[in-house]
């Protein structure tokens, strides 16, 4: 997909891996490609493949994941491109300050866990 898609969709996408802490490693690049690679945050034994190329047509990303097999923005996408400096300024105004999301070894307190914390 090439980077002309509307601001808001780059911006949440990249709220949501800024958020959920997207780790990317880079594989290669050829002058005009880059390959990255990213774990996938929803199944983290699956990896993504990202292609980023910059032509005289403009920026264009490929993802492997589902979103960006269905050319959708997605947080993979938009932290690739955040990394390689290649996000319009258009994309970054007004991001928030993320929010970091829970992981899945992160246990909720109940109001039963403060009634144990008092008594100990």
């Amino acid at each position: 997909m090439f980077v002309t898609h509307d601001p808001r969709l780059w911006r949440r996408a990249l709220y949501r891996a800024e958020a959920r802490g997207i780790s990317l490693e880079r594989k290669g690049s050829d002058g005009t490609k880059a390959w990255y690679v990213a774990t996938s945050f929803s199944r983290t034994e699956t990896r993504h493949g990202l292609c980023v190329e910059a032509g005289p047509a403009g920026v264009e990303v490929l993802c492997s994941c589902e979103a960006g097999q269905a050319e959708r923005v997605c947080q993979y996408a938009a932290a690739v491109l955040r990394h390689c400096g290649l996000l319009p300024d258009a994309c970054l105004e007004e991001l928030p300050v993320p929010v970091p999301a829970p992981t899945p070894l992160r246990r909720v307190l109940t109001v039963n866990d403060l009634y144990v914390l008092e008594d100990a």
